[in-house]
């Protein structure tokens, strides 16, 4: 799959959609995920750096088809909010702006109840967008969400996956330039800094992970994000790092797949969440050792290679400033 094929256009190539347990502490039934497909950086721990540069794309949407389906998703999985993850989603940028757009628009005044979670009038919908925080992401891009939104913009969290404390450890993680990742690096405290003094209602979360991450500079960074916005800290964290293990599929017989399947565009995984009680699909689950193409690992020697030619060309880009334009 060539990214390069959706530049320039509103079209978007996703992976997959389905129903998952992340972020069910700050939203009641956990999120309704939509997986993009295409990433520049090649992080250790992440499944989007193996295979997608060679899988197609099983779904290109629209930001209204997108916004369709997650809502569809919610509603019938009891869901309170979507979740937009991959892949990077600030690389299709007019694209995810596109479906928070009609994310906003579909679920104005709509409440989802969750049986044992929720008031009995249920919460409000919100999306979760889960970035790097660097690929074409900006404070001016914020601010505008920010300003466009108003106070609906408290239903939109963007999450800054910023991984390292600084950028030699980003540049361990991800295979790319030490200078490369030092104006990434630059570029996602940037944003989080923004988000503390100059944002109101949008939610910005950022995470690290814990082997990349300084006790020290974290700290500092808590520090000053409190000073910007107080109770935002509570929002800074750090992940497990856990190396990318190409997963076994999850098997759904055929008839089950025939009778069932309400989304003809449906993953297996995902009429299988639909069918099992989330504490009983482990229990219920059939292990295949079938390799899923998209997640067939590539050599890593290969992946820095690619990595360092994204590296130089963004260092073309950017220029001596190191910023992308908004």
């Amino acid at each position: 799959m060539k990214t390069s094929a959706y530049k320039g256009t509103l079209v978007a190539p996703y992976r997959s959609f389905k129903p998952m347990g992340f972020w069910s502490s700050v939203f009641p039934g956990g999120t309704y995920t939509a997986n993009l497909q295409g990433c520049p950086w090649t992080c250790a721990n992440c499944w989007s750096k193996s295979g997608w540069r060679e899988s197609p794309a099983k779904f290109d949407l629209m930001p209204d088809e997108v916004a369709a389906k997650i809502v569809k998703g919610m509603q019938r999985n009891a869901q309170t909010a979507g979740r937009i993850t991959g892949g990077e989603p600030a690389m299709y940028w007019d694209h995810t702006r596109g479906v928070i757009d009609a994310f906003i628009a579909r679920t104005e005044g709509m409440r989802i109840h969750v049986p044992g979670a929720t008031g009995r009038r249920g919460d409000p919908a919100g999306l979760v967008i889960e970035t790097n925080g660097a690929v074409q992401m900006t404070p001016s891009r914020l601010q505008e969400l920010e300003d466009d939104l108003g106070e609906e913009a408290g239903r939109i969290v963007i999450h800054l996956g910023i991984k390292a404390t600084s950028g030699p450890q980003l540049a361990q993680l991800t295979g790319m330039t030490a200078a490369t990742c030092a104006r990434f690096h630059q570029q996602q405290l940037d944003n989080l800094l923004h988000a503390a003094y100059k944002l109101k209602h949008l939610v910005v979360h950022a995470s690290f992970l814990d082997e990349f991450t300084d006790p020290a500079i974290l700290s500092a960074i808590q520090r000053e994000v409190e000073r910007g916005r107080p109770g935002m800290s509570r929002n800074v964290g750090v992940l497990d790092f856990n190396p990318y293990r190409a997963p076994l599929r999850a098997y759904v017989p055929p008839v089950v797949r025939a009778d069932f399947r309400d989304d003809p565009g449906a993953e297996d995984d995902e009429t299988l969440h639909a069918l099992l009680p989330r504490d009983a699909e482990q229990r219920y689950r059939i292990e295949r050792n079938e390799a899923d193409p998209v997640d067939e690992p590539q050599d890593r020697g290969e992946l820095a290679d690619d990595a360092i030619e994204l590296g130089e060309a963004f260092e073309r880009e950017a220029g001596p400033a190191g910023r992308l334009s908004a």
